[in-house]
């Protein structure tokens, strides 16, 4: 059985879903780096928070 080829509507209709797939796929991306950065920068402020609890403690004795 031989399909028939789309209409430009359908065309259209399918390339509009594509790209809203393709955006929602790039928000959820794009948020989950941000999650990652947010995690990756507070680690790296508890680390400097430390260090310079350390430094501090040294100069105290």
């Amino acid at each position: 059985m031989q399909e028939l080829p789309l209409t430009q509507e359908e065309n259209r209709t399918l390339l509009e879903d594509l790209a809203l797939c393709s955006i929602n796929l790039m928000e959820e991306w794009v948020d989950d780096l941000k999650d990652q950065l947010n995690q990756l920068a507070m680690e790296d402020l508890l680390n400097f928070i430390f260090s310079l609890q350390g430094q501090f403690r040294k100069k105290e004795k």
